[in-house]
Formats: C-alpha cells, structure tokens, sequence
C-alpha cells in the first residue's frame, strides 16, 4: 500500500489534514503521516520530522509526499536526497494542494492503487461544482455518459448518515463501474455531486439519517451500479443491526471520530475496566505482488509453509496448555487437520498446475472459499468457524511472504482495552494478558474461539459491538462493563468512580472467595453439596486443586482421539488415565467416554455425513457401531482405577437397551483382562449423561442399572426446547432455566434417589449462579463446573439455608417462563 506524507509549516495543519483524510478511507487503515512545523513547535518545516515521517511510511509500494508552500519543497527535496538510491526511487513529490491533494490520495491508496495512479488521483482532484456553475467533464467521464439516464431513490438508514467514512465507501463502490453517477439529496435541496469524487461528495454529496437520495447513472453498466449502490445505502453501511444479531452502536456524535457515546453488544466475560483504547487494524496480504516459480516451486512453497505453520501451531499449543487453559489444544488441533486436509491440499495444487496460481494465490482462494461456505451454514456456531479458516489462511500467507510470527504491538506498560473488528483465535491466543485489561470486538458471537479464549483467562470482554466501534482513536479513554455488554468512550468521572468502586468490590470478593475455596459448600443448616470441576485435558489436572475442586465431574477424553490418523491405544490411554488418578488421590474422578460422531468425526473411523449430526451417530451410538472404541477406553479404565478414584460415565444415552448393552461390554472387558493377567479395580463405577429428555423420562429404571447420574444440562435444555445451542437467533430458547428442562431436571433427581443414587449437573448450568439455588433445592447432589466458577459457587451455597431453597425449587417449577424463574431466585437469594 502507497505511504503519504502531509509536509506543512504547521504541525496542526498537517495533522487535521492527515485526519481528515483518514476518514475518506472506508474505515481501511493507510500508512499516512504529518510532518508539520519545527521541534519546538513553531512554524516552518523540519527535516528530521519529514525523515522519520518518511521511514516510517516508507515499502516497496512507494511513498507520495504533498507540501503546503513553496518553501516546504527545498526541505522536502533535500531530505528525499538524502536517502539510498533505491529508496529516492520510489518517492514522489505531488504538485497538488495540500487538502483536496492528501484526502484524493488517501482515497485512492485504500483502493490499492499504484504510487502513479495515487499521486495522478490527487493532482487531478476534480473541480468542485459551485451551484450555479458547470465543473469541466473528464474525457472519461464524456465517453461513459453516453445513453439513457437511469435513477433509483433511497432513504439514508444509517446513524452516521452519509458522511466521513460511508461517504467514502460510496466513493470507492462508484468507481468501480464505468457510467458517470452522480449523487442528490432530494430531501435537503443540495446540489448534484459526483460519486466518484470525494470532495464533492464531502462538499455536497452529504445526507443524514433519514433523508432521501437520487442516485443516477449513465453508461453501459447504469443498471449494474444502481443497484449495486442502493444496496450498499439500504444495508446501512454495515452500521445497523443485521439479522445476524449485531449490535448497532448507540448516543454516538456524528463526528468523523468518535470521541464519545456508548455501544451496546453481547457480555462474553464479566468485569469492569477503565483504560486507553487500543484499536487494531489487521493489515491484509497482497498475494499478487510476490514473485511466481513454475508450479513445482510453487507446489514446493506451500509443503514448506504448511510445514512451518504446523510447527507454529504446535508450539503455540504447548505454551497455552502450560499455561493451564482448558479446551484450547481442540482449538488449535483444529487449525492443524485443516492443514492435513486432503482435499483442501487437492484444489490447492489444482489452482497451482491448471489456473497458473501462485502459492499464496491458491492458498488464499481455497480458505477463502471454504471460510465463505461456513459462514452461509445455518447455524451461529459453524458460522463463526469462518474466523478459524481465515485465521489459518493469516497464518500460510503471513508465512509465505517472510513475515514473522504475529505479535500486538503495544507500546508502554499500562494496560489497554483491545478494539477489533474481529479477533483470530490466534490473534488471540499470542495476547500479553499483562497489559489487555478488557476486549471489545464489532464483530463475533460468545461461541467464537477468541471468546472462548477470553473466558478461559477471565479477561472482561464484550462482542458485536458494531464497526463504528474502529472509529474510536487509539488511546482514547474507555469504560468496558463486561457484565452489560456495554463500551463507553471518554466516560464522565463519576461513572469512572463506578467502575472503580464495583471493580475494587469484585477483586476484594474473588480474593475472598479464593482463600475459602478449599472448604466444603455447606448450607447454614448444615446440608453438603460436592463440586468439582470439568476438565478438558491433562495440563489443567494439577490447577482445579487450586480452586478447590473436590474431584472431576466431567474429565473429556476427546484430547486423546481428536488429530491423529490412528485411534489411541490401550497402553495410551491408560498411562493418561494413571497420571490423573495419581494426581487427584482419592478425590474421585469421573472420566465421560468417547463423545464424538456426526458434529466431531474421526479421521480412522469411517463415518457417513449426516443432515443432522446432533440427532445422529454420535457418543453411544458410534460405540455401538464399533465397540472396540469403548471396549480399550474401558479395560483401560479398569486398570488405571487400581492408582486412584475413578468412574466412567456413557454420553447421549436414550433408552434402557443401550444401558444393558454398555454393562454386557463392560463385563466382556473384566473377562479379558482376567484372562490375559491383568490386573484391575473391581471398584470402578459405571453410571450415565443424561442428556436426551428419554433418559429423564425413564430415569427411575436407568437408575436401577447404573451407580449414578450426570445430567449434562447443554445438551438437555437444546433436545427439549429443539432448539441448536450455537445458533444466536435462537438464543431466546435456550435457557437452561426453562421450567420444562427444570421439571425434566427434578425428575431425573426423584429416580435416582428412589433407587438410593446419587446425581450430578456438569454442564454449564452448574456453575451459574441464579441455577444453583434451584438445582441445590431440587436435592442434586453434586455440581461439576469450570474450575474458576467453584470459589463463588461455594460462596454462594453457603450462604443459603437448603430447607429455604427446597421451597423455591418447589415455586420455581410452578411457574412459566425462564425469566420468572430467574427473577424469583435473584430476589429469594438477593443475587
């Protein structure tokens, strides 16, 4: 992309023309500098300034320097000299005024034209038609406008209207067709402007909410551009909210920066932070521009890419897994057997031998294409897979053009808020967490990898806040609530006080919660509830302790079987098995079997696309399939439960059948390991998830059959509402307080302990504290939770007085709505 330089006598000159010319952009960020006035502030031009303004925009695409008075030239002249040779030669000086010059060039730089066509777009800067006079027509333009005159009218529905930014996405979509299109507003009586120019159109082109535009078009493509651009008013500029569920920023000034107001999106992790903004940009690859071999050497770049990518992937795995982060090694497993896909291998070398593509070319259009099928999925929670595939396309390209390994540039060390438009999991993942002290991103869903990230390390985040939020200035001041979902620019002092105070209250609470975190949940009248926690693999055994976890609820063993190309061995698992029985003593430890299929496949297991994978050949369905998955998992079950506590539970179990089944396996396991020698504990219970309403509805004879009960409330409350937990426009049914799920809940709880079991709640309601009162008072007897959320759930319970919390489970399952239910608990529990 071309640099800009803006040399005046005046600092504040060059810097307003440097800012202005930012907002003719589109919102794309332009290497752009001001070199204004002397060092100690007054007036005249430094050469040192003009240097570094220089070095500092300077690549192989060029740099366009543009200077207020004759004067200023010498200095310029004589610091261009200065330079190398090779440097000198992709400089030019621009004979064009300083203002319409540098906004024509910013304009013409963000449609990634060449140093020449830039510097000939500013020196060419169209005569500003006054009313009443005629601006002379480029030849151009008199060829294009040749046939009938065609016109569309349109509301302008955006809340910045059509101005700064808006503006010049207009601009940039109207030069991309041949006929002349000029731009009216009708409403306010101005006069005509031309589209394609963006000083008129900031001149007269300019409308506000709510007002109507003509736009008209002649030339052979007239039909083409009107509907093109009437497109783009009637989306709204990206500003307003999509059916996507977007939030679209509010109380915002109309101001070509945002300096104040709030926007509203959806909570991802809570708290509250007061700090100077960081906005990111992420800077795109120009594939075209790098040198092409013969598809051998081509073929031969993307193996060597895809090499060193995996190699990234795997180290970035390691450190994050030391850092004990739950559940982020099946992120970044992910990223890798996309690099292993066969057939995304296949069309790459296709595009390389049959279209000519180069290696960066041919990766680019693949994951792009692929990023775009996912994105037109059905549901929210593959749609945001879109972001992994384009993250993972950031990656090869970054690596194919010699970049290093990307890292934020933050500078000094006080924390900042991280703005973006949208945050890669990678992107993510390489955050020094000393210095992001909360995240704010237009785009994304809570289901997205960077939020799932965010959560992990308890950072205060909020997404879809709209893309007026890259407006804001970098270092500007913020209030991020992570608990409303709200960003406020330059917040008054004492809603600064607020934050501060709730802040100061919410650190005081959790360091409270953490030095008790490894006393037992007890009520005031003296009724016990076990909680431990759900872990996603072996690196994060060792940190429940911490939070004072009283065993493992819920240990997934999908890290075992997940990117590889062979299943894992009896040997393997049991040694994995060991290592957590060893660690948690004779805490008990509650290992879920196998629960992938349909949504999750396995590369060594032959496996059918399914319409519907949720109702499909998953979990037990799949074992049933091919038993020796469940046969090694149990026999090494078995043997590692001689070194500690364990139990085994089966997931996505429907019917009685299924459960007599499991119990015949798990004596042909015992039989073949008495028959080779081995030995095992005969100690190890086997009970079930319940997760499918069937299970609930028959629990009390599932009970008779199994040692206890897990209800696995993500999956129950989705199979009985019918309704897909990833999918956001259905997020108004998924409420796990639902009181059908919570009467489903209750029974499941009444067959077990008419049979004298016990049961469990491992999924997300557990750790939820308007769910905990309710589940508590129904009589489960254990909650499995993500670790970080055991020190306030003890907190809470003990607080509560269970005979009380009878009573409002009893209220609750009389009532109609999830919101009643929530509200009744947050005024019984005074939450």
């Amino acid at each position: 992309m071309v640099g800009i330089v803006v040399v005046s006598h005046s600092d504040k000159l060059a810097e307003g023309v440097v800012e202005l010319a930012k907002q003719m952009t589109g919102g794309k960020e332009i290497p752009i500098r001001a070199a204004g006035g002397l060092d100690d502030g007054s007036l005249g031009t430094s050469f040192e300034k003009i240097l570094n303004a220089i070095n500092e925009v300077y690549s192989e695409d060029g740099v366009l320097i543009l200077m207020d008075l004759g004067s200023a030239i010498m200095t310029t002249q004589m610091c261009v000299e200065s330079l190398p040779e090779e440097m000198q030669a992709g400089i030019k000086l621009c004979n064009a005024p300083l203002v319409e010059g540098a906004v024509a060039a910013a304009a013409a730089t963000a449609q990634g034209l060449s140093l020449d066509e830039v510097k000939k777009r500013a020196e060419e800067v169209p005569v500003i038609k006054v009313q009443g006079e005629e601006a002379p027509l480029p030849q151009k333009e008199k060829e294009a406008s040749k046939g009938e005159v065609k016109s569309v009218e349109v509301q302008i529905i955006n809340p910045t209207g059509l101005h700064a930014r808006p503006s010049a996405i207009f601009v940039q979509l109207a030069n991309k067709f041949k006929s002349k299109i000029i731009v009216q507003n009708i409403t306010a009586g101005k006069p005509p402007a031309d589209a394609k120019s963006v000083m008129e159109m900031a001149v007269n082109g300019t409308a506000n909410k709510g007002e109507w535009i003509r736009i008209s078009a002649q030339g052979e493509d007239a039909e083409e551009a009107l509907k093109a651009l009437k497109e783009l008013v009637e989306s709204g500029f990206g500003e307003v909210e999509s059916e996507s569920g977007r939030a679209e920023s509010i109380d915002i000034q109309k101001e070509e920066t945002i300096t104040k107001g709030e926007f509203r999106g959806t909570p991802v992790y809570p708290g509250y932070v007061v700090a100077p903004a960081y906005v990111f940009f992420r800077r795109k690859k120009d594939s075209k521009k790098e040198s092409k071999g013969s598809p051998e050497e081509e073929l031969q770049k993307v193996k060597e890419a895809i090499s060193l990518a995996l190699k990234e992937i795997r180290g970035l795995k390691e450190r994050i897994s030391k850092e004990g982060d739950p559940k982020v090694a099946a992120i970044f497993d992910f990223h890798a057997m996309v690099l292993k896909d066969e057939k995304m291998l296949s069309q790459v070398e296709s595009l390389i031998r049959e279209k000519g593509a180069s290696a960066s070319e041919a990766i680019s259009s693949v994951l792009e294409e692929w990023a775009e099928k996912l994105e037109n999925q059905d549901t929210e929670l593959m749609k945001e897979r879109s972001a992994d595939i384009r993250d993972i396309a950031d990656r090869v390209l970054r690596i194919l053009s010699g970049e290093g390994e990307f890292k934020f540039k933050i500078e000094g060390e006080d924390k900042v808020v991280l703005i973006a438009e949208e945050l890669l999991p990678s992107e993510t993942a390489s955050l020094d967490r000393n210095l992001i002290a909360g995240i704010a991103v237009a785009q994304g869903g809570t289901t997205s990898h960077a939020a799932i990230l965010a959560r992990m390390w308890g950072i205060p985040s909020v997404v879809g806040l709209g893309s007026e939020v890259m407006k804001i200035p970098s270092g500007t001041r913020v209030a991020l609530d992570g608990s409303e979902g709200k960003l406020i620019v330059n917040p008054p002092q004492d809603l600064i006080q607020v934050f501060e105070r709730k802040r100061e209250e919410t650190e005081a609470l959790e360091r409270e919660f953490l030095a008790k975190a490894k006393e037992p949940a007890i009520t005031l009248d003296e009724h016990g509830i076990e909680v431990v926690a759900n872990v996603g693999n072996l690196e994060t055994v060792s940190e429940i302790l911490e939070f004072g976890a009283e065993g493992i609820g819920l240990l997934r063993t999908e890290f075992l079987f997940l990117n590889r190309s062979e299943m894992p061995s009896e040997e393997e698992q049991y040694v994995a098995y060991s290592r957590v029985a060893e660690i948690m003593g004779d805490k008990p430890v509650i290992i879920r079997t196998l629960d992938v299929g349909g949504d999750k496949p396995l590369s060594y297991i032959p496996m059918s696309r399914e319409d519907n994978p949720f109702l499909g050949v998953r979990a037990i369905r799949l074992q049933k399939l091919y038993p020796d998955l469940l046969k090694s998992q149990i026999k090494a079950i078995l043997r590692a439960g001689l070194k500690g506590n364990l139990k085994f539970m089966l997931p996505m179990v429907a019917t009685l059948d299924e459960v007599r089944w499991a119990k015949e396996i798990l004596e042909e396991c015992k039989e073949e390991l008495e028959k080779k020698g081995v030995d095992y504990s005969e100690k190890v219970e086997m009970g079930i998830m319940v997760e499918i309403p069937s299970a609930a509805i028959v629990s009390e004879h599932l009970a008779k059959e199994v040692a206890f009960f897990s209800i696995g409330t993500n999956d129950l409350t989705q199979y009985t509402l019918a309704c897909d937990r990833g999918n956001k426009s259905l997020s108004y049914l998924f409420d796990s307080l639902n009181p059908a799920v919570l009467k489903l809940i209750k029974m499941v709880v009444e067959g077990a302990h008419a049979c004298g079991k016990w049961v469990g709640v491992c999924g997300e309601m557990a750790g939820q504290k308007e769910a905990i009162p309710i589940l508590v008072g129904m009589g489960v007897d254990e909650l499995s939770m993500n670790a970080r959320l055991i020190p306030p759930a003890k907190a809470l319970i003990r607080r509560l007085r269970f005979s009380e919390l009878k009573e409002l489970a009893e209220e609750a399952l009389n009532l109609g709505t999830a919101e009643e239910v929530r509200k009744l608990v947050g005024e019984k529990c005074e939450l």
